[in-house]
């Protein structure tokens, strides 16, 4: 019988999850910004919380429980996250990551 070896698949370059998810949807944002945004608050690491309380969750660093109702999916998970952030976006711009602008 041939041994059986897992291996690791390649992870996803965040900023391609953030094109696949958004971006490439024609949906209007602007995706350097975006992208800039996404690294700035989590530095691509989708399985990030903030280690102050905030409730700030994921790749673009939402705040839950108050922003439960913008989710498709797991917070954790890259693509419901940005696709959560555009949402926030279209009723507030990117004033909730002006601290990274």
């Amino acid at each position: 019988m041939p041994e059986v070896v897992y291996v690791e698949p390649e992870p996803v370059p965040m900023d391609d999850v953030v094109y696949d998810a958004v971006c490439n949807q024609g949906l209007a944002w602007d995706c350097g910004t975006a992208l800039n945004i996404a690294y700035c608050e989590s530095r691509w690491q989708p399985w990030k919380d903030n280690n102050y309380g905030s409730g700030a969750t994921g790749l673009f660093q939402m705040m839950l429980p108050l922003h439960w109702g913008l989710f498709d999916g797991n917070p954790y998970d890259a693509y419901a996250n940005a696709r959560a952030a555009f949402r926030l976006y279209n009723g507030n711009g990117w004033w909730p990551w002006r601290a990274c602008l």
